[in-house]
């Protein structure tokens, strides 16, 4: 056998260092507050979940309240770097929902649909994070909207109603789904989201074409 040059590992920066540590923290954070809730989540806990100190913890994070913070940005980078190429590359509706339908579940989505609800149940006792996580609802909200304009444009489909009012059906649809799903196991289809989101869309087809009286 031919004998292979020795080759250094590569060594990080600093900075890229840093980054790794946060995102293990962060990953850590939301299995551990999915498990325990956000008030029963400690900075130890997490910590050592991640495999790293104190001093690393309060090295990328004020405190707990930052922590929360950082997940949620955290999963919307997820959603976005997941579904974004899928949306811009479709040509049809169609196209999307099988390229959806390809894409197949996230392995994360009974961590975060326990996360969600911590999170929420927590917001809905702290006036502090209330705000915070009111925001990021809002953005996914936001998030939902443009989707739905571009797959209605890509349709040539008007409007059934306001965006906002689609959106926030969307979003009920995939959190409630996502919930029950979580709850019920196999009672409820894995793809009965993207079931319910095209039966969405072929209505507002139909509506868009045979308007209300």
């Amino acid at each position: 056998m031919t004998p292979t040059v020795n080759e250094r590992p590569v060594r990080r920066t600093r900075v890229e260092q840093q980054a790794a540590t946060r995102a293990a923290l962060v990953a850590a954070a939301a299995e551990v507050m999915a498990e325990r809730g956000v008030a029963g989540t400690t900075v130890e806990e997490v910590t050592t979940r991640a495999g790293f100190t104190r001093g690393a913890f309060y090295s990328n994070f004020a405190d707990k309240d930052a922590l929360v913070d950082a997940v949620l940005d955290a999963r919307t980078a997820h959603e976005i770097a997941d579904l974004t190429p899928l949306v811009v590359e479709a040509a049809t509706p169609a196209e999307l929902m099988a390229a959806l339908r390809r894409r197949g579940g996230d392995e994360d989505a009974r961590t975060w649909s326990l996360l969600l609800a911590e999170l929420r149940l927590h917001a809905l006792r702290s006036p502090e994070l209330r705000p915070r996580l009111a925001a990021w609802e809002q953005q996914q909200r936001d998030g939902y909207r443009t989707v739905v304009q571009h797959v209605l444009a890509l349709g040539d489909i008007t409007p059934p109603a306001d965006l906002d009012l689609v959106a926030l059906i969307i979003q009920v649809l995939d959190d409630g789904i996502a919930t029950h799903h979580a709850i019920e196991g196999d009672a409820i289809a894995p793809q009965a989201f993207l079931d319910a989101l095209d039966l969405l869309l072929r209505a507002a087809a139909a509506l868009a074409v045979t308007p209300p009286p």
